[in-house]
């Protein structure tokens, strides 16, 4: 599967599809009630939400550690190949 960005800034957000699967995540690392964690939205190609919420301990992590959480939370296998725009920042 393919990842298609929608939308990013990097370690605060990211919008995208991974095959039929729509992500979005996204942080405030200036945020005192989030603690800087990842918030992450999945939804299925019938629009479906598979997941909601935070992801536990997350501050640290960057946007692709953030979507492997994700994906991981999810069931879903981890992408073999990364956009640049991710693989870049590491």
């Amino acid at each position: 599967m393919e990842i298609q960005i929608l939308n990013h800034e990097q370690d605060k957000m990211l919008g995208c599809f991974y095959g039929d699967y729509e992500f979005e995540l996204e942080r405030d690392p200036d945020d005192d009630f989030s603690f800087g964690n990842w918030y992450m939205i999945v939804k299925d190609e019938s629009g479906a939400y598979l997941c909601d919420g935070w992801i536990d301990d997350s501050s640290h992590l960057t946007t692709m550690g953030a979507f492997e959480a994700a994906c991981s939370a999810c069931n879903l296998e981890m992408p073999s190949n990364w956009p640049p725009e991710l693989s870049s920042h590491n």
